[in-house]
């Protein structure tokens, strides 16, 4: 699917978060979404998901609108995306495969076969069939993050949204992550939006990457154009070179 963030502005009482960011995301890309901490990129993930909604401007899914949909509208918006969070976001009362159906087991789908579905998924992501019916809290850190992707593809999304999905992973394990993230974009042929702080993993992911800068995009490119930046702010970004005295 195709993504237009269009104008969006947003702000928290005085503090102005968005300010006229605008991006286009083409269908099937993987676009890498890079910024300072407090730059905006979770409430633009949350005006994205229809989480939070803008105060001005505009989020269109294949063109259509999405600010301020409701009821049935919301939720068939809603069945487009997958998500992968931070933290994986499991639930630590659930065995693994309940965790990965949450999403068809609330839609109606018999457990027999959501849990079938749950394990082919996570098959898909590197896991086998004896991790479905452990507890989350059993995982270590790289096969929460394998369990948290195959729940975000468990209903095959058209969208995927991944938050931080290398963060606290050792290289060896983040590179994994970044494997299964492009296999997956090509397995679903999904439009992927990634946040991330990991420039290793940007690299390797992105089909183009955005800079978000003082509530705006201030470049947008593919990884060739980051990598020969001139850009003084987003130079310094990349190389994590500080800011000088």
């Amino acid at each position: 699917m195709h993504i237009d963030l269009l104008n969006l502005h947003k702000s928290f009482g005085t503090k102005k978060v968005l300010q006229g960011a605008s991006l286009g995301i083409e269908k099937a890309e993987t676009m890498v979404i890079l910024g300072g901490s407090g730059t905006g990129k979770s409430v633009l993930l949350k005006c994205l998901l229809g989480l939070t909604s803008p105060d001005d401007g505009e989020v269109l899914i294949n063109g259509n609108p999405t600010r301020n949909l409701k009821g049935e509208a919301r939720m068939e918006l809603m069945s487009n995306f997958g998500m992968l969070f931070q933290s994986a976001a499991l639930f630590d009362s659930m065995p693994v495969w309940q965790n990965v159906a949450f999403l068809l087991l609330r839609r109606g789908i018999k457990p027999k076969q959501a849990k079938e579905i749950a394990i082919d998924k996570l098959a898909a992501v590197g896991l086998g069939a004896e991790v479905a019916l452990q507890m989350p809290a059993s995982l270590s850190g790289g096969q929460r993050k394998r369990v948290g992707l195959a729940r975000a593809i468990c209903h095959n999304p058209s969208i995927i949204l991944y938050d931080e999905p290398t963060t606290g992973l050792d290289p060896v394990t983040a590179a994994t992550i970044n494997r299964l993230i492009i296999k997956t974009q090509q397995l679903l042929g999904c439009t992927s939006v990634v946040i991330t702080h990991d420039m290793i993993s940007a690299f390797a992911i992105a089909n183009r990457l955005a800079f978000l800068q003082d509530g705006q995009f201030t470049e947008v490119g593919t990884p060739k154009d980051f990598r020969t930046t001139r850009n003084p702010v987003l130079r310094r970004f990349i190389d994590g070179t500080p800011d000088d005295d």
